[in-house]
């Protein structure tokens, strides 16, 4: 759960619902009882969750290169050393109109193609719940502050939010 290759926590990703056809809880998108008892505890109507789902990472930056993706948003994770076929992650993002980075790592492979770098919190710099692959959940507290203007993701994620007009209620 602490990688430092670039990559996040793939487990936790999983189980937070942001990866593929996910729910929090490893729970689907595709599944409409998932989708119910999700929309029921967020309090959103029947029907606001999506079940479209997207083709994954490789065609991202394929669609990105081709120009139907104009932006991007890379969080924690570092696609130019990652992904396969690394000239065509690095020629989506020179192709792409604007790059945003937020990493806690500056000189990383990705973040010499971004526009923006956001300065991410470590995660011994930030509370959290961790996972793990027995899916044992660990409250994880802040053991140090994070260095300047580093803020831990889900603050920076939530600010931009609240610039872009959501609020946080």
């Amino acid at each position: 759960p602490f990688s430092l290759t670039g990559q996040p926590n793939a487990m936790g990703g999983r189980e937070m619902g942001y990866m593929g056809p996910g729910l929090p809880g490893q729970r689907s998108v595709l599944v409409e009882a998932e989708r119910h008892f999700m929309e029921d505890i967020w309090g959103v109507p029947r029907g606001t969750i999506r079940t479209e789902v997207g083709t994954g990472t490789v065609s991202m930056f394929q669609s990105m290169q081709a120009g139907d993706i104009k932006a991007c948003w890379i969080i924690c994770t570092n696609p130019v050393a990652t992904v396969p076929n690394r000239k065509n992650v690095i020629a989506a993002l020179q192709t792409a109109e604007l790059v945003i980075t937020q990493d806690a790592f500056l000189d990383t492979e990705t973040n010499r193609y971004a526009d923006i770098m956001l300065p991410g919190a470590l995660w011994s710099e930030g509370e959290g719940v961790m996972i793990n692959s027995e899916r044992n959940l660990t409250l994880m507290q802040k053991a140090v502050n994070p260095p300047g203007e580093a803020l831990p993701d889900w603050q920076i994620i939530a600010r931009v939010a609240c610039e872009m007009g959501y609020s946080s209620a």
